[in-house]
């Protein structure tokens, strides 16, 4: 799936009112309503702030709000459109100032889904890339050797004492897994263990 690189502002007119969609990358739903009361106060008094979001690397989280639209014609469209462009963790909001003229439901649905594709032409598109956290316990005469390896592979590395051991966890490409496993053990001569955590999703 793919994701956006940065927040993005598109603003269309269609028979007199006002759309502007807002895309925002996001990272959890509690910033879904931080989001939209940044919004409200950036767009005051607009007829209607609707929206459709998408989490997780598996799109497993959907939400959307028609924001008194009639019954699907504004936060759906609104989703079905980041769906078919294989976008998640995104927020779209359109914001719709009323001009004074009806669309009716099919208008609505139109108009909603043209501003959001039109935000999503002018963002940066990021691709998803596997990764995968992972673990490895060792005794301090593997330390050494094991934590200059691993810094030299990845800049996210965190150790944890325990005892006679030391448990350093890090972040590493998926496609890396089998590579490091084979260097953990050599260095450890075969004392210490790869595990891993789990696997991510991560856009760039």
């Amino acid at each position: 799936m793919n994701s956006i690189k940065a927040m993005t502002i598109e603003d269309i007119e269609i028979k007199k009112s006002r759309f502007i969609c807002v895309l925002y990358p996001l990272t959890s739903e509690e910033t879904v309503l931080n989001a939209l009361d940044e919004i409200k106060t950036k767009y005051p008094h607009a007829t209607h702030y609707c929206y459709g979001y998408i989490l997780g690397d598996n799109a497993e989280i959907q939400r959307s709000s028609d924001d008194g639209e009639p019954s699907k014609t504004a936060g759906l469209p609104i989703l079905e459109i980041l769906k078919k462009n294989d976008l998640t963790n995104v927020l779209a909001v359109v914001i719709r100032y009323f001009g004074g003229i009806k669309l009716g439901a099919g208008g609505l649905i139109r108009a909603y889904s043209a501003s959001v594709k039109e935000a999503i032409k002018a963002a940066i598109i990021t691709k998803a890339m596997p990764y995968a956290l992972c673990k490895v316990a060792t005794d301090y005469g593997a330390a050494g050797g094991l934590e200059y390896y691993l810094y030299s592979i990845t800049d996210e590395v965190t150790k944890q004492y325990g005892g006679d051991t030391i448990v350093y966890t890090f972040t590493i490409k998926y496609e890396m897994i089998e590579r490091v496993t084979e260097m953990v053990n050599k260095l450890s001569n075969f004392r210490s263990k790869l595990e891993m955590i789990k696997a991510m999703n991560r856009y760039l």
